[in-house]
C-alpha cells in the first residue's frame, strides 16, 4: 500500500474489468463447458476492497483528482503510466488516446508540460475506458456512450467510470457464486500466506 493507503499497483482492478467477469459468463454461451478456476485469497480481497470498501490504487486515486489540483509529480506519474496498455486492442482503437500516445512518443523529453490540463483529463479517461472489455460496451450503454465520447472528459466523466469499474467488480464473486451452485466451474484456491521453504 502507498503512504495514503491506496493500493500501489491498478492490476486488480483493471483486468477484474477486462478479464474476470466475463470469463466466467462466457458460460452462458456454450451450455456443456465446464470450467476451472483458481481463486485465492488474496485476490478476492482486493476485489471486495476495491467494490464493497471504496478503495482505490495510485492510478484511480488520480483518475477521481481534479486536473488542476495535480502536482507536477503526479502529472509525470500518468505520462510514464496511462499508457500501460496494449497499443493495438487497446490505445489505436481510440483516436485521442493514440493521438496522445504519439505525441509523447515523439517528443519524450518534452516534460509535463506536454500536455494541456484537458489533455490529461482525458488520458485519465481513456486508460481507464481502455481496460473495460469490449462486452461490457454492449452491456452497459453508459459506458459505451463514455467510449464514444473519445475527447472532453470532464472529472465527473472520470469519477464515473470508476464507479462502473465498482459495479462491476460487484458482480464477480456473485457470478463464481452462480456458476459454482448450477456445478458449472469448480474452484481451487491456495494459501492466504504461502509457506516459506
Amino acid at each position: 500500500l502507498s503512504p495514503d493507503g491506496d493500493y500501489l499497483m491498478p492490476w486488480v482492478r483493471l483486468h477484474a474489468v477486462k478479464d474476470y467477469l466475463d470469463m466466467v459468463e462466457i458460460l452462458d454461451k456454450f451450455k456443456r463447458l465446464k470450467l476451472n478456476f483458481n481463486l485465492v485469497p488474496v485476490l478476492l480481497d482486493c476485489i471486495i476492497d476495491y467494490a464493497e470498501h471504496g478503495m482505490h490504487d495510485i492510478h484511480s486515486r488520480l483518475t477521481v483528482t481534479p486536473v488542476d489540483m495535480l502536482s507536477d509529480d503526479a502529472k509525470l506519474f500518468i505520462i510514464n503510466n496511462f499508457f500501460d496498455a496494449n497499443y493495438q486492442s487497446m490505445i489505436f482503437p481510440q483516436e485521442e488516446y493514440s493521438r496522445l500516445y504519439h505525441k509523447i512518443q515523439s517528443n519524450p523529453d518534452a516534460g509535463i508540460n506536454i500536455f494541456t490540463d484537458q489533455e490529461y483529463s482525458d488520458l485519465m479517461a481513456l486508460f481507464n475506458l481502455a481496460w473495460f472489455d469490449p462486452v461490457h460496451r454492449t452491456k452497459y450503454p453508459e459506458i459505451k456512450k463514455l467510449y464514444k465520447k473519445g475527447h472532453g472528459y470532464t472529472l465527473d466523466d472520470r469519477i464515473r467510470i470508476i464507479e462502473l469499474q465498482r459495479e462491476i467488480m460487484r458482480q464477480i464473486i456473485p457470478a463464481y457464486k452462480k456458476y459454482l451452485d448450477k456445478g458449472r466451474i469448480e474452484i481451487t484456491t491456495s494459501p492466504y500466506y504461502h509457506p516459506i521453504l
